[in-house]
């Protein structure tokens, strides 16, 4: 367990540093926005590249804080039905959807990611736009993103895993599932 422990701390600290750095893009996306609206009101001067560049940054932006988000819980969840559960069974059939529908997922669309990535990095694919910058970029960071999205899952799982070995015992008494 002290292993299991470990590995899941090792994961969690990782993807919440590249999260939070991630979050960085924000400012970017924000300073593109700032600098294209200043120079096409004021100076009547629009750029050509920043759409583009607003566009990539957001997708790499929202690709790569993908699994910082599934580490804080800050995706919809609609416990209607385990919110009247206990926590083990809830924790249970949290467990058996992450088997069923979050890995096959995942893990199905992986591959074809990295496939996307290698094929434009390799063709040193390029924007179809006058400014022609590389897309290889946005690709690398979804298979990148999904790879942490994979460690992020594994990692939650695991911590379900951890807390059903912990309290097996303990979690089948309703009384003593609310002291913990």
């Amino acid at each position: 367990m002290k292993l299991l422990k470990g590995l899941v701390r090792i994961v969690d600290t990782i993807v919440d540093y590249i999260g939070r750095v991630s979050s960085l893009g924000a400012l970017v996306i924000m300073v593109v926005i700032m600098w294209e609206v200043i120079s096409r009101r004021f100076f009547n001067s629009p750029t050509i590249w920043a759409y583009e560049l607003i566009i990539m940054t957001s997708a790499i932006y929202v690709i790569m804080i993908t699994s910082y988000g599934l580490q804080k819980g800050s995706f919809v969840c609609v416990d209607v039905i385990s919110s009247r559960l206990s926590q083990k069974t809830a924790r249970i059939i949290m467990l058996l959807t992450y088997f069923l529908f979050f890995l096959p997922f995942v893990g199905g669309i992986l591959p074809s990611a990295y496939n996307f990535a290698r094929t434009s990095i390799l063709i040193g694919e390029r924007s179809w736009s006058f400014w022609g910058q590389p897309v290889w970029p946005v690709k690398l960071a979804l298979f990148v993103g999904l790879v942490l999205l994979l460690i992020q899952g594994i990692s939650e799982m695991l911590k379900l895993v951890i807390w059903l070995a912990e309290n097996w015992k303990t979690a089948a008494h309703p009384k003593k599932e609310q002291e913990g």
